[in-house]
């Protein structure tokens, strides 16, 4: 019996709606369409045994790809958060502690005798210093500096009168450290401060205030 030409018209009429005119086109068991809007009634699964399954590629500025549900995506990794990598985040496993070093004594004028104490703290590699701080316990001593320097280090100077023996034990430096991955090393540990050059920018630094403190005496 044929078929009234009647009816296949209006179902030709009716596809040719819906695929030409962008709307949803039913694909649960058949074709992908690109450039339309599919829809499905069950999960689609793309799979590639040889590597990734799939690769998306859009215009410069533009997402490669949406969604429109905040729901968190089970395993979905992302190398980047805001432009940042995971190494600039803190870890709830990572953990804070402090270290202590004593100072070392200098002759800045080259006379011979000892009129500053110097203390470096050290954050130990892999840690970030967070903060730290100094004390001075000499008798006649003057804190002229306790700041960072440069990389993760915390400098304390105290200018001390010449003409008096004072200890360089008297003289602390502290620095607290982050360690992403747990214990910060040597961490409540006491040990002697490094001996060597002030970065530049400190170096400046400490000159202007030891001019100061000594005009101020």
């Amino acid at each position: 019996m044929r078929k009234p030409r009647t009816t296949a018209f209006v179902a030709g009429a009716v596809f040719a709606t819906v695929v030409g005119g962008g709307t949803a086109v039913a694909a649960t068991g058949g074709t992908f369409i690109l450039g339309r809007s599919n829809a499905a009634s069950t999960v689609t699964t793309l799979s590639n045994a040889s590597g990734s399954a799939l690769s998306l590629n859009s215009k410069l500025g533009t997402a490669s790809l949406r969604v429109n549900r905040t729901t968190k995506v089970p395993n979905l990794n992302s190398d980047l958060l805001d432009n940042l990598n995971s190494s600039a985040f803190a870890r709830t496993s990572g953990k804070t502690g402090s270290l202590e070093f004593t100072g070392v004594l200098q002759d800045l004028d080259n006379n011979g005798l000892n009129d500053a104490i110097f203390a470096f703290a050290d954050c130990p590699p892999g840690t970030q210093m967070t903060g730290g701080g100094g004390v001075d316990q000499t008798a006649t001593g003057i804190m002229v500096a306790s700041a960072p320097d440069a990389g993760e280090s915390w400098f304390v100077a105290v200018q001390i009168d010449e003409n008096t023996v004072e200890s360089p034990s008297d003289v602390i430096a502290s620095v607290v450290c982050y360690n992403p991955q747990g214990a910060v090393p040597g961490a409540g540990v006491t040990a002697t401060s490094p001996n060597r050059k002030l970065s530049p920018k400190m170096a400046v630094k400490l000159a202007t205030k030891a001019a100061t403190a000594r005009a101020s005496r």
